[in-house]
């Protein structure tokens, strides 16, 4: 504790002022670095919370995704709007750009459209011109195969591999990994009564991460360790181009919602 005749002059906050050394910075060292920040303009277009960044930096535009179910596709020339979609009319969670010029839109499901309209996951080129859509239903059976019931899968996060030859995507409760030449599924992770927010492969592409959180709280793990340990907030780590665990992280608390 600190005694009251000193705590006004001895008791210096320097959290907000420590530079990369862990050294505290003067008032003037401060100022200089944030004077090399200026605000060039403001984009206004979206009318709910923009969720999602991602720059098309091959023709200096920048692409945002909102809640209000658009995208924007924005000339940071002119800083007005390039084009606006609607990729499924549903708030729209996550974007990202290949390293081949291919734009990937995540969205919310849409319980009401039919199964076969359901298409939470588009591409697009960087005209903001859709290239294909998605289809992400999973019909669930009985033990006789039996249909009973469709599950609706929002996406919340998408990420390519370094070299634009992969996509993961990030459903309600599945990790589904795309080849973008065929678009074929090449790898699939179910894992019911879980979220899993977001996904990243490494700069090299050697390693993939994704993030898994149990959601339903009266959903009961089946006895086992490997479903024991389900029961934390988890980032996994794959082998980026064989897709196999390597291992677990934990460490959190509650729900992970980003992880590079």
């Amino acid at each position: 504790g600190r005694s009251a005749s000193s705590s006004s002059s001895s008791f210096v906050d320097t959290d907000a002022n420590i530079d990369k050394q862990g050294l505290p910075q003067t008032q003037s060292q401060e100022e200089s670095k944030l004077s090399n920040w200026i605000m060039t303009g403001v984009l206004s277009g979206h009318s709910k919370t923009v969720s999602c960044l991602c720059f098309v930096e091959s023709n200096n535009r920048l692409l945002s995704g909102s809640k209000d179910a658009s995208a924007i596709l924005w000339d940071l020339a002119s800083m007005k709007p390039f084009r606006k979609v609607c990729p499924n009319h549903q708030p729209v969670n996550t974007c990202a750009l290949s390293s081949k010029g291919v734009i990937a839109i995540g969205t919310m499901a849409s319980p009401s459209a039919r199964p076969s309209k359901n298409i939470a996951l588009t591409l697009w080129n960087t005209s903001l011109k859709c290239v294909r859509r998605e289809w992400l239903v999973t019909y669930t059976s009985d033990s006789g195969s039996n249909p009973t019931s469709v599950i609706y899968h929002d996406v919340s996060s998408v990420h390519f591999s370094p070299d634009g030859e992969i996509l993961a995507t990030c459903l309600s409760c599945a990790l589904w990994v795309f080849e973008t030449k065929t678009f074929n599924r090449i790898h699939q992770l179910h894992l019911m009564g879980c979220a899993i927010p977001s996904c990243s492969f490494s700069k090299s592409g050697d390693l993939f991460v994704f993030t898994v959180t149990r959601v339903d709280v009266g959903w009961c793990w089946e006895k086992g360790e490997e479903n024991k340990e389900l029961e934390r907030p988890t980032v996994w780590v794959y082998c980026g181009k064989e897709f196999k665990p390597l291992t677990r992280l934990k460490g959190h608390g509650r729900i992970i919602m980003d992880c590079s």
